[in-house]
């Protein structure tokens, strides 16, 4: 269901009670979305989530594919460096492949975990 929809569905409602919930919903509603048209506080994935909602299917297509990209960018960065650490000559050592993940030294607990 839309808001168009939802709207259609509580505005048929009556009684005072009715009518102060509706004024609230409006009021409430319409500050949700001058919030969300400043964009001041959204950050790029849930601008692009908004946009999975347009009625303009390019658009649609087009935050589908951006947040795609977003979501697998760092398995694609470990693939890479998968990639390149398998297709170099010779050993690596532990050291080396420590400083790459960013750890101090390869006797890291953490790290003889890992391998």
């Amino acid at each position: 269901m839309n808001r168009d929809g939802f709207s259609l569905l509580v505005m048929g409602f009556t009684s005072s009670k009715a009518l102060e919930w509706k004024l609230k919903y409006i009021d409430a509603f319409n500050k949700m979305e001058d919030r969300l048209k400043s964009g001041d506080f959204l950050s790029e994935e849930e601008k692009l989530k908004l946009q999975l909602f347009s009625k303009d299917p390019l658009e649609v297509a087009s935050a589908h594919n951006k947040l795609v990209e977003l979501v697998t960018a760092p398995f694609k960065e470990k693939a890479e460096y998968h990639d390149e650490v398998l297709n170099k000559d010779g050993l690596i050592t532990t050291t080396v492949v420590a400083k790459d993940l960013g750890f101090k030294s390869g006797r890291s607990e953490r790290l003889q975990f890992i391998i």
